[in-house]
This record gives C-alpha cells, structure tokens and sequence, in this order.
C-alpha cells in the first residue's frame, strides 16, 4: 500500500470514528428527552423489528437480550419479565420511533455493551441538563421533604472506631429537618429513634405521608483511608462503577441477613423497578446535582475558613440500585456524607458545627431544586 493510500485510510478511519462520537439528537416532547429508535440502532447495535399485524415493536440487544413493546402502551415484556412503563415508546408520525430517556435508563442499558452502555449514560446525562429539557416534571411546588436516615436497630451500618453510621445520620437527619423547616418546607422522618425499619417499607411511608421528595442519608466507608468526601446517587440498573455496585449491596445486604427470599432480595441485575420512580429519574438527577453542588461548595468554605491541611474534591452524582430508591414513586436521592474510614472525615462528622454547616448545604440544595419546580407549576 502507497504512502498515499495509507494517509487516505487513515483520514476516512478518523471521520467515520467523529462520526460514531457525534452527540445524539434528543427530540423533546413535553419537555422529556427522546431518542429515535434508529439512531439507537445506528450508534450502539440495538435492533428494532415492527410487526405492524401485531402492532409490537420487538428489540434485540447485547448477548440476545429482547424486548416486546406496544407503542402508545404503558406496559413491556423486557427479557421475559412483564414490566410497567413510565413512559411509552412513541411514533413520532414519520415512520420513527420515540424513547423517553428515562425507559432507556431504566431498562435497555443492559441492552448496550459495557463501553456503549457508559456512553449512553452520558448522552442521557447530556439531555437532561439540556435547556430544552424541563427542570422539574412536578405539577405543584415542592413542600414535603421526607428524610430517611440509613440503617438503626440491629442495623448499626458503618462502624469505625466507635463510630456508628445509624447514630450519625439520625442526628444528621434532625439537623436537616430544621434547617428545612426554617426555609418553609414541611419534614418527617423514616425513623426519628434508634430503631429498625425496613428498607422497603421506608418509601412506602413517604408516599402515605405525600412527600414530594425523598431523601435517604448514609456515611461512606472505604479500603482506601485517604477517600473522604460527599456523594450523591440516583437510582439506575447499573452502577457508575465498581465501587457504587459495592457500596450498593453493602447497603442492601441487610435484607439478607433477615432472611428475605432470594427470589425478593436485592440482585443487582434483578431489582424491579418502580413505575413511579422511572417516571422521576430526570427529577432526581436535577435534584442530586443540586445537592452534590451545594454540599461540595458549603463544606470547602468550611474547610478553607479552618485552614484545614486538604480540600473535599468533588466527586460528582453517582448511580447504583439501591433499593431504598428503587420503590420511591417521587423524585429521590441518596446521600453519603463522608467517609466514615477517613479520620478527618469522620472527625468532622462528629462535630456539631461541621453537620450544620453540611445540613445548611443540603437544605439549600433541596431549596434551590424547589424554585425550579415553583418556577414549572407557574408556566
């Protein structure tokens, strides 16, 4: 092959990879982003057949996984389990197909190979922050806050050198109420003593109350002492990585240990997602960014007005299935505070002017994703 040909392979090979990294198109319909079912097809391999006798959309993915939809219906059977919907998948008039971001997050990611699969998950990222994208999908402003501090009872959670992580996030979770009760917002919480409740049941308890957010509080633990810092998660199927899917079931492994069936217990590649939380995914996102902001921002002045030795760097909204999420029909997130493991951390968690100042951070974070659906229910 000529010098030539070479230098004209290599330029065809480098156009058609920026072709394959071009971002997606998003289409917004009522302010939620969609993706065209062939430009899934064309970037990450998913196939789509209609069978217009039947009126079903079938799609095939990685490894064979398929999925049977009704376009317009609220309901699929997703690698043979019957599934309700948050939103359908939708024709958009011009012999296209429609699917609502959250549906592709909550269950066609595992469709995708890995390296797709993390991409996608950044395109989905992308959408949502979109100005096109509307901030908060709640009709009316958001008033009732319910916080729901990890583990208690039997439970004690993390355990560093005296340290309970149940005792940390109850007092955490007090601090926060009345931070929030004094910028207006009603609170209540899963648990307000040392006391057991299951995971399950804890959203459950948020819906009969009419919470329009839910927020469960955790302190990290990690291998590695010098990790420190705060983390925000939502909700997904798959974790960001490694380190999210550990920290996932080791919040979940608690139902084990209370004999729940293993056809009920928190398998990551099994958890059934909750249509009311699929239908809020976007919200949760917002809310997570906002909150991670807040508490990164808060906690950095603190430390800075300290002359403390090292900064928190930020590490950023996260994703794993925890199952506390799962079942929350509102938006939702968790939270870890800090790292337990860390011995700066976790002096700082015991100190009562450090968790006021981490409790104004999150009250403002949860204030500041409030505007934004004040600002909805007034358009």
């Amino acid at each position: 092959m000529s010098l030539v040909m070479l230098f004209i392979l290599l330029i065809l090979l480098k156009a058609g990879s920026a072709v394959a990294a071009s971002p997606l198109e998003w289409t917004f319909r009522d302010g939620r982003p969609h993706l065209a079912l062939a430009d899934l097809e064309r970037r990450f391999g998913v196939r789509g057949y209609f069978d217009a006798k039947r009126g079903r959309l079938l799609l095939e993915g990685f490894q064979g996984r398929t999925a049977f939809f009704l376009p317009h219906g609220s309901y699929a059977v997703i690698e043979g389990r019957f599934q309700r919907l948050s939103s359908p998948i939708l024709p958009d008039g011009k012999g296209r197909f429609l699917v609502d971001a959250s549906l592709l997050q909550a269950h066609l990611l595992p469709f995708l190979e890995a390296g797709d699969r993390e991409a996608l998950k950044e395109e989905i990222r992308r959408a949502i922050s979109s100005r096109d994208a509307v901030n908060c999908s709640l009709e009316h402003p958001v008033k009732k806050i319910f916080l729901d501090p990890g583990h208690g009872g039997d439970d004690r959670g993390a355990v560093r050198f005296g340290t309970l992580e149940k005792n940390i996030v109850l007092d955490f979770a007090k601090s926060v109420a009345r931070e929030l009760a004094s910028l207006g917002f009603e609170t209540t919480l899963s648990r307000a003593k040392d006391e057991s409740i299951a995971l399950d049941l804890r959203p459950e308890i948020a819906r009969e109350w009419g919470a329009d957010l839910f927020v469960s509080l955790h302190a990290n633990t990690s291998p590695f002492p010098g990790a420190r810092g705060a983390e925000t998660y939502i909700l997904s199927s798959d974790a960001t990585d490694a380190e999210a899917r550990k920290l996932a079931v080791s919040e979940n492994d608690f139902l084990r240990t209370k004999g729940m069936p293993e056809k009920e217990n928190t398998n990551l590649e099994n958890i059934l997602w909750d249509i009311g939380q699929t239908s809020y995914l976007q919200d949760s996102a917002r809310l997570a960014a906002h909150v991670q902001t807040e508490l990164f921002r808060s906690v950095n002045a603190y430390l800075e007005k300290k002359r403390a030795k090292a900064l928190w760097r930020n590490r950023g909204v996260r994703e794993a299935p925890f199952l506390v999420l799962s079942r929350a029909a509102m938006p939702a997130v968790l939270v870890e505070l800090a790292y337990l493991s860390n011995v700066e951390d976790r002096t700082l968690l015991s100190s009562q002017d450090f968790q006021l100042t981490l409790a104004k951070a999150l009250a403002s974070g949860i204030k500041k994703f409030a505007e934004e659906c004040q600002a909805r229910a007034q358009n």
